[in-house]
């Protein structure tokens, strides 16, 4: 399980990046009991917001088998990278910096809501490979 906790406005979130093969990263959202997720983003090979008004462009890297990388920013000229690492339980915290706006497919979390998604890795989201990074927990 990786687990992010979101403090303050929040984000939102945009796959992705192509790995080798042809392979991306997808994150589903799902409940924390059964898969009944939909896909975050429509227009993943453009990378566009996936909501307009205070909207992220956010794409996501692989770095290894214990991390990941995205980056946010309201331009291409404007990204911060921010990366996440766990070992063994691929747990982890992560804690954006301030002033970022939480919202996911086009549903905003509210305060003191969950929101839980899984990162799956595969040609497209519906092919997705059986490693998935395991569920994600975004908590504000």
């Amino acid at each position: 399980m990786l687990t992010l906790f979101v403090k303050d406005d929040g984000l939102s979130i945009n796959i992705v990046n192509k790995l080798p093969g042809g392979e991306r990263l997808f994150f589903k959202k799902c409940s924390p009991d059964i898969d009944s997720g939909l896909w975050f983003a429509d227009n993943l090979a453009n990378k566009a917001p996936i909501s307009g008004e205070d909207a992220m462009n956010c794409e996501l890297q692989k770095d290894g088998p214990g991390s990941f990388t995205y980056a946010v920013g309201e331009n291409p000229g404007s990204k911060e990278w921010l990366t996440v690492s766990w070992e063994g339980s691929k747990s982890a915290t992560f804690e954006p910096s301030h002033g970022l706006n939480i919202e996911c497919d086009k549903y905003y979390i509210p305060e003191r809501s969950s929101l839980f998604f899984v990162v799956y890795k595969g040609t497209k989201p519906d092919r997705w490979a059986p490693e998935g990074l395991g569920l994600t927990h975004v908590e504000v």
